[in-house]
């Protein structure tokens, strides 16, 4: 039945699950393809049943990691950045958690979780959140147009942008704060592995740019409420004081890797109830449809659809790399990646521009972009590398948050494209043409 639902063998699966259970180590690595796509935090779950069936979390050398997307972001939610969480990883209505804190910085704490990203901007828009300070984010230049950012973003009283470049959400800023790069400041990371690692200045800040906690503590002085750090060493003294479980608390330049307790009692829990709560319905079956790999041609309001997939390339990072030269000679612009039986059957060859309209969307600008044939594309998907929100691809693609979670899913959509015919624009131009339908 999952062979047939799938359109993967079931002599591959069963081989797959043999070698998973006799392998002397398993280490199941997945990341943000997997994770913020719709079904994202069922599919971690999954995962981690798979885990508990191969008894991964007992045996050394064994485990599951989820990838991060940028460098860090394991220390920035340990660090209590996440709404959920206090620094720690202290859920935020832990009691004794709460209290431990409160004793240390002789402060209350905010009694209910914080917003995530995508309430932020709802409250927004409401009228509710009346100043937001973005660090290093740009939600207008990566989410796409139907998720309303613009609207969010001008509702507010007071928007103030720190980043390295002016990004799109800068251009509506209030105040705009240059922050120093890697480069140009002394702290710490958090590797994959969860060794910290020391990051020592190699230049003085370029112009007005400073770092981060620099900013922040400048900003807090003028506020009234001091954070009188004199160095980054002085915050990682904190971590250790704060988090005495972080590896930070013992040497940041030691590299030494952590030791993973993973707590008995939370696994047995789970066990012996916790995975029952919504079991039926992760492991329903879904209902009969076609592998995404035989969506050839397949009709959709009499039209041929594609799935669109708006992932990452190689040579890019977000759209922050697009300030680096060299890659831009790389990559310059976001090509529309179509697997060359699709390609044949539109009568295209590398560099025709093609339009693009999104399917089940409202509205959907109106999206032109060149093709290239890429045999590592499946027949029924097209792919676009996301560095390049002024292009719209990202504005086809369907969006939902996840109801768990919070997170929006916004990589995935289905598309039709058609061929866009060059127009001559009349004898004075002689030869020249421009882009036309």
């Amino acid at each position: 039945d999952i062979e047939r639902r799938t359109g993967v063998a079931a002599g591959v699966i069963t081989e797959a699950a043999r070698r998973l259970a006799t392998a002397e180590r398993v280490v199941i690595l997945f990341g943000t393809a997997l994770t913020r796509r719709a079904g994202g935090y069922d599919a971690v779950l999954t995962v981690a049943d798979l885990a508990l069936l191969l008894d991964l979390y007992a045996k050394e050398g064994c485990g599951v990691n989820p990838l991060c997307e940028e460098s860090n972001e394991m220390g920035v939610v340990e660090m209590g950045a996440a709404p959920e969480y206090l620094p720690g990883l202290i859920p935020a209505d832990d009691r004794a958690g709460r209290q431990r804190l409160r004793d240390l910085w002789k402060e209350e704490l905010p009694v209910e979780p914080g917003w995530s990203l995508m309430e932020m901007l709802e409250q927004a828009r409401q009228g509710r959140l009346k100043a937001l300070y973005l660090v290093g984010e740009d939600p207008l230049g990566s989410l796409p147009a139907s998720a309303r950012v613009r609207e969010a973003l001008q509702s507010l009283d007071l928007l103030i942008c720190q980043d390295l470049f002016l990004t799109k959400s800068g251009e509506l800023a209030h105040i705009v704060l240059p922050s120093a790069s890697f480069a140009e400041k002394d702290g710490s990371v958090t590797n994959h592995e969860g060794v910290v690692q020391r990051v020592r200045r190699a230049i003085e800040p370029v112009g007005d740019a400073m770092a981060d906690w620099e900013i922040f503590s400048q900003m807090a002085r003028a506020l009234g409420y001091p954070l009188e750090y004199g160095s980054a060493g002085e915050i990682t003294a904190e971590i250790a004081r704060v988090v005495p479980a972080h590896p930070a608390a013992r040497d940041p330049g030691a590299g030494e890797p952590p030791t993973m307790a993973i707590d008995p009692s939370a696994i047995q829990r789970y066990r012996t109830g916790g995975y029952e709560v919504d079991l039926d319905r992760r492991y329903a079956a879904a209902p009969v449809s076609k592998p995404v790999g035989t969506a050839v041609g397949e009709p959709v309001g009499g039209e041929a659809a594609l799935t669109l997939v708006i992932g990452r390339s190689l040579f890019h990072s977000g759209t922050l790399s697009r300030h680096a030269q060299e890659l831009v000679k790389l990559e310059p612009a976001g090509r529309l990646q179509l697997n060359p039986g699709e390609a044949d059957r539109l009568h295209l060859q590398d560099g025709d521009m093609v339009r693009l309209r999104g399917l089940g969307l409202s509205t959907t600008r109106d999206t032109v972009v060149p093709i290239v044939r890429r045999d590592r594309i499946p027949p029924g998907l097209c792919f676009f590398p996301g560095h390049f929100p002024e292009s719209g691809v990202g504005d086809a693609a369907q969006w939902s948050i996840d109801p768990t979670t919070g997170v929006p899913y916004c990589g995935i959509g289905r598309v039709v494209i058609e061929k866009v015919t060059p127009v001559a624009v009349g004898p004075a131009a002689g030869s020249a043409t421009v882009g036309g339908a």
